[in-house]
């Protein structure tokens, strides 16, 4: 395994680091390792568990607004994708699907035939150009009763 000190992740092969161009070396113990990133209700599941285990954890925001950046120490690696495995199987157990089945997304609404949509469509397009055309139209007549004041 190498590892880019930048990103704290790990590589099976390379020579510089696929995110950031870093260049790659030979992990050490107790550099911090890249384990997954987690919404923060997951990272709170994710950071019990590892307590419990007594397996060092640090969670770090990440860019992204919301999700958190889980790293453990190189040392513990082989034990943490064990314990993050049991934890996500865990959650997904617990959690019910995001997305509905694709019978039951549409329930009770019908499905609009593809005129239909097209009609719609038309109808948008030429909605939003008099959107446009009023707001041309009103912008030109407040011109036309502000400018004697100018002149």
């Amino acid at each position: 395994m190498l590892y880019c000190s930048k990103c704290h992740a790990l590589y099976e092969n390379g020579t510089a680091c696929s995110n950031c161009e870093g260049p790659l070396t030979e992990p050490k113990p107790g550099n911090l390792i890249l384990l997954t990133a987690a919404t923060y209700a997951s990272s709170c599941e994710i950071l019990d568990a590892f307590r419990a285990r007594g397996i060092y954890i640090d969670r770090q925001p990440a860019i992204e607004e919301g999700v958190y950046e889980l790293f453990v120490q190189y040392a513990d690696w082989e034990i943490a994708n064990e314990t993050l495995q049991i934890v996500l199987e865990d959650l997904e157990k617990r959690t019910p699907p995001v997305h509905e089945p694709d019978g039951e997304k549409n329930k009770g609404k019908p499905e609009l035939s593809r005129g239909k949509k097209w009609l719609l469509r038309i109808l948008g397009a030429v909605a939003f150009g008099l959107a446009i055309w009023g707001v041309i139209a009103l912008t030109d007549f407040a011109m036309s009763f502000v400018k004697p004041w100018f002149t």
